[in-house]
């Protein structure tokens, strides 16, 4: 497919027995009408139920599939952070194996990368239940405030990357925070940033992890992540970034397609 991208496409998976083989067949579907070459990463999170049996099985009729399986459970960042090292293409993209969003919608973040080295998606209309829509709804004010973020919706899990940023920005967060991470890095180095609305849809099966006792452990590693990014990048990294590809003619502002549902 002449002038399409090289994609790794993410799925962080923990226990979606239920979700994970129609997120897998879908992740695949979409890649192959809009890539030129691909890989499905699936990062099993040390997942107790069916989860590796039916990776397991479609590892063996969908040639494109990666899984790579992590023991014990690590958490979410963890399983993003060894996605996106472990791709091998040209442009990273991730979302959730919980089937909240369709990845047919890709093709229009893959349509904006010549001219951004980030992609990032809001929910329009969001869809999850109270209690995750309260907590996220408030992590993204804490972190727009206390880390500076300009971004419409910090924790859509709908994002593309060029795979050479991961050389030069490393996630050290915990918890909750690689998205923050990510986008503040991001940020610093004056990357370009397209944000776009995506349809959003409610989880039919599974659970969340997210819930109140995360609450304390998302401040502290908030604190922790500033301490650490007060002093990045070092000049070196700044240097390197057109010889990778990345922050070609910045600065530039942030640019948003639609209505931002905040």
């Amino acid at each position: 497919m002449k002038g399409s991208p090289e994609l790794s496409f993410v799925l962080p998976a923990y226990n979606e027995e239920e979700n994970i083989e129609r997120a897998v067949r879908e992740a695949d579907s979409a890649c192959r009408e809009v890539c030129s070459s691909h890989e499905v990463i699936v990062v099993d999170d040390g997942s107790s139920d069916e989860t590796p049996r039916i990776l397991g099985r479609l590892e063996t009729e969908i040639g494109a599939l990666r899984v790579i399986r992590v023991e014990p459970n690590a958490g979410y960042t963890n399983a993003l952070r060894t996605g996106f090292l472990a791709s091998n293409m040209d442009w990273v993209f991730y979302t959730d194996a919980d089937n909240q969003f369709d990845p047919r919608e890709m093709a229009r973040f893959l349509a904006a990368r010549n001219e951004a080295d980030l992609v990032i998606g809001f929910r329009a209309a969001r869809q999850d239940g109270f209690l995750r829509h309260f907590l996220s709804r408030g992590y993204n004010r804490i972190q727009k405030h206390y880390l500076g973020l300009r971004v419409t919706d910090i924790n859509c899990a709908f994002k593309l990357f060029r795979r050479s940023f991961f050389d030069v920005a490393p996630i050290e967060s915990g918890g909750f925070l690689v998205d923050a991470e990510v986008l503040i890095r991001a940020q610093k180095l004056g990357l370009r940033m397209i944000e776009l609305p995506v349809g959003h849809h409610p989880r039919a099966s599974g659970k969340t992890t997210v819930s109140w006792k995360s609450i304390p452990q998302t401040f502290r590693e908030m604190r922790r992540l500033k301490r650490i990014l007060r002093s990045w990048p070092p000049p070196e990294v700044v240097a390197s970034l057109p010889s990778l590809g990345i922050g070609v003619d910045r600065p530039a502002p942030a640019l948003r397609e639609g209505n931002p549902a905040r």
